[in-house]
């Protein structure tokens, strides 16, 4: 198993991981990123319902704060398609604005890149809409709310957050990465349950098949790992034996 971040800059697979891709014979990611249909899929379902934008659920006064925030952050979309956006999507895209670096990657398509090289079979522990309907199960005025407070942290509390989280996971520490998360004031924190614990608990089946059928490799965001709830202690609580890879 492998904890992966989502958008980092020093996205580099270390000889171990590849040593254990090597050895292994399939690849399950938490979806299956080699779906040709999952960008479309994901396309139909990123907007908001009823043809409503985000700026229907704002205050008059947080109205221009929430759009130059949007205008300066993110400038790949105009306006008139961001502001329909669902606010999880928005606040997914704002990440690589926390990042020192102009081109941020995703472990979890350099894993895909490796299995498809090695012509490895890549399964999902769950699909685009089982991942959608989590996030669409947060009101919408909840998740703006956070949004909001995003765009108005100007003491860059979010991103120092961010930056703990980063290093910790890049000093390997599991330990140092629960603290980190535990100190997180996000709206994820609030749907832990939803966002992790449940997800968690949903892939053991999968996991457990996965590896009585054939060796293979598990890349999933590193916070499923933590805590009594984490896919870890899920696993030792059954009885697996689940122990870390040491550094070089």
């Amino acid at each position: 198993m492998f904890g992966t971040l989502h958008a980092t800059c020093n996205t580099k697979l270390k000889p171990r991981v590849l040593d254990a891709l090597n050895k292994t014979k399939q690849l399950a990611l938490e979806i299956d990123l080699s779906d040709t249909s999952m960008q479309v899929k994901m396309m139909q379902m990123m907007y908001i319902k009823d043809g409503k934008a985000v700026m229907d659920f704002v205050n008059e006064e947080d109205k221009q704060v929430l759009y130059s925030f949007l205008s300066e952050n993110i400038k790949t979309i105009n306006y008139e398609m961001l502001k329909r956006l669902k606010p999880f999507i928005l606040q997914s895209m704002l990440v690589p604005t926390m990042l020192d670096c102009s081109l941020p990657q995703a472990y979890d398509m350099l894993l895909l890149h490796q299995a498809q090289l090695k012509k490895l079979p890549i399964i999902g522990l769950e699909t685009i809409e089982d991942q959608m309907a989590i996030f669409d199960a947060i009101p919408i005025e909840e998740q703006i709310t956070d949004l909001i407070k995003m765009a108005k942290d100007t003491n860059k509390l979010y991103e120092r957050q961010f930056d703990e989280l980063v290093k910790a996971y890049e000093d390997e520490n599991l330990k140092e990465l629960e603290k980190s998360f535990a100190k997180d004031k996000s709206l994820m924190s609030n749907y832990n349950f939803e966002i992790l614990d449940n997800r968690n608990e949903n892939w053991i089946p999968i996991i457990e098949k996965m590896c009585q059928d054939k060796p293979s490799f598990i890349g999933f965001g590193a916070l499923h790992l933590i805590g009594e709830k984490g896919v870890i202690q899920l696993l030792r609580t059954k009885g697996y034996s689940v122990e870390a890879v040491m550094p070089e």
